[in-house]
């Protein structure tokens, strides 16, 4: 009998060790799961600020490109040069080089 006591209360004892690590288990998890939504979180929130800067600066470059259009195009008007003005409103008006057009043309 004495013998089969000190066995229960030796696998007691190994339960109360079990459940203890268990729990400490579990805490550590759970710090972990918040850790990570939290930085899961934060990357959202960067990616999100990251679109909308990516777009107000895409805005910005689209009024750019117009302005440097008008202020071009109102440069060819004001000096009377028809072929620049023509130039200008194809395409590549804004990131060409007139000067390099007008010498492949002559070439």
């Amino acid at each position: 009998m004495a013998e089969s006591k000190a066995e229960g209360d030796a696998l007691r004892q190994q339960i109360t060790l079990k459940n203890q690590d268990l729990t400490r288990l579990r805490g550590q998890r759970d710090e972990m799961n918040a850790e990570l939504l939290e930085r899961r979180s934060r990357e959202a929130e960067k990616m999100r600020f990251a679109e909308v800067l990516a777009k107000a600066r895409e805005d910005r470059i689209g009024y750019l490109i117009g302005e440097v259009k008008l202020l071009r195009s109102a440069a060819a008007a004001r000096d009377g040069s028809a072929g620049y003005l023509g130039w200008l409103k194809r395409e590549e008006g804004v990131d060409g080089d007139y000067i390099k057009d007008l010498e492949a043309k002559y070439r």
